[in-house]
C-alpha cells in the first residue's frame, strides 16, 4: 500500500510538473504561507498548499476544534474535538506531506503580534477587526494579502498587494450583511473560496499573473463574476494617513425569524453561559444551545456562540447596555 501510495504521489507531482515546470515547483517548494484562521477557509487552504509542495506553513489561530466544524472543515475529525485547531492541523499536515515545514502559532493577530506575518498571508479568519489589522500591516509591509469571506452560499476573494486597492478601499468598516452566525453556510462554498485563495497564492509564487478583480461566487446559482475595484481616496490606508479607527463594538441587526433584532459583539468573541446566568433576572428556558429569560426587563434569546436575540427591544442603546453586561 505505501509503496502503491508513493508511486501515485510521484505520478501526481510529475504531472503538476509538466504544468507549471520544474522551476515553478522549486519556487513552491521555497514558498512561505502565513494562514491567519484554519477554520472552514483556512484549513483548506492549508491542506491544498501542503499538497502542492509548499515549503513552509505558518498557522495562526486560538480556537480549537468543534463538532459543528466539521461540517464544513474536512482537515479535522471527530479525534480532533477539544484540541486547539493549529496542533491538530499540524498533525494532520505533517501526514500530508511531511517535508512540509509547519510553525504554529496559539494565538489571535493584533497590532502587538502582526510581524508573524510573513510570505504570502491567507486570510482564513471571521473577524473584520483582526482582518484590518493584517491589511494595515500587509500593506505598509509590502506584503501580499488574499482576502476570503463565506456565509451562506456566498463567497469573495480578493488579492491584495502593494499597488492595488486594499481592503479598506473596498470594504469601509461596513458591518456585514449576511455572516456564517446569522445566515449559516453551505459546505460547498468553503472549499471553492479556499481553493480560490490557494490558487491565487501558488499563481503569485511561481510569478503567473494573479487575479487582480474581486472574485464573488455564488455557489448555490452557480454564478462567478469578476468586479473590479479602485482605490478610495479618503482610504486611511492607501492615502497614506493611517490612522486608527474605533469600531462599533456590538453589530446590531433586524433578524429574520420572530426575534426583533439580532446582536453579536464585533470581535464575534463567544459568552459564558454560566457567567450569564447570574445575571438574568429570570430564565425561562435552558438548552445546550440557548438560554432564554428576562434581564432589565427585556425577553432575550441568548446563543453560547455570540448571539443574543432581543424578542420586542427596539431601542438600540439599551442592546448595547445590557451586551455589555453580558461580554463583559
Amino acid at each position: 500500500m505505501a509503496f502503491s501510495y508513493t508511486l501515485t504521489m510521484r505520478y501526481e507531482r510529475q504531472l503538476f510538473f509538466k504544468f507549471i515546470g520544474k522551476e515553478g515547483q522549486e519556487k513552491i517548494r521555497e514558498g512561505i504561507v502565513t494562514i491567519v484562521g484554519v477554520g472552514s477557509l483556512g484549513s483548506i487552504s492549508a491542506e491544498l498548499l501542503a499538497r502542492a509542495g509548499i515549503g513552509k506553513l505558518i498557522l495562526i489561530d486560538d480556537d480549537t476544534v468543534e463538532l459543528h466544524n466539521l461540517q464544513r472543515q474536512s482537515l479535522y475529525d471527530e479525534n480532533d474535538i477539544g484540541k486547539k485547531k493549529v496542533i491538530a492541523a499540524r498533525e494532520h499536515l505533517s501526514k500530508i506531506n511531511r517535508e512540509v515545514e509547519i510553525e504554529i502559532h496559539d494565538s489571535k493577530i493584533d497590532e502587538n503580534n502582526a510581524e508573524l506575518l510573513n510570505g504570502i498571508v491567507i486570510d482564513g479568519t471571521d473577524n473584520m477587526k483582526v482582518r484590518y489589522v493584517m491589511n494595515r500591516y500587509c500593506k505598509s509591509n509590502k506584503i501580499p494579502l488574499i482576502y476570503g469571506a463565506i456565509a451562506s452560499s456566498f463567497g469573495m476573494v480578493y488579492f491584495i498587494n502593494e499597488g492595488g486597492p486594499c481592503l479598506e478601499c473596498i470594504l469601509p468598516h461596513t458591518v456585514p450583511s449576511i455572516t456564517c452566525e446569522a445566515d449559516g453556510v453551505i459546505n460547498t462554498i468553503s472549499y471553492i473560496t479556499a481553493s480560490l485563495q490557494a490558487n491565487q497564492a501558488l499563481k503569485y509564487i511561481v510569478g503567473d499573473k494573479v487575479e487582480d478583480s474581486l472574485i464573488s461566487v455564488n455557489v448555490w446559482e452557480n454564478d462567478l463574476k469578476k468586479i473590479k475595484v479602485k482605490s478610495r481616496i479618503d482610504c486611511p490606508v492607501c492615502s497614506g494617513k493611517d490612522e486608527n479607527i474605533e469600531l462599533e463594538k456590538f453589530i446590531i441587526r433586524p433578524c429574520k425569524n420572530k426575534a426583533a433584532f439580532s446582536l453579536r459583539e464585533r470581535q464575534q468573541q463567544k459568552i459564558d453561559i454560566e457567567k450569564v446566568r447570574k445575571l438574568m433576572d429570570t430564565v425561562s428556558v435552558e438548552t445546550k444551545v440557548a438560554l432564554i429569560g428576562n434581564i432589565d426587563q427585556e425577553e432575550i434569546i441568548i446563543h453560547p456562540h455570540g448571539e443574543i436575540l432581543f424578542k420586542k427591544c427596539r431601542d438600540k442603546e439599551k442592546m448595547r447596555k445590557i451586551a455589555s453586561k453580558l461580554f463583559a
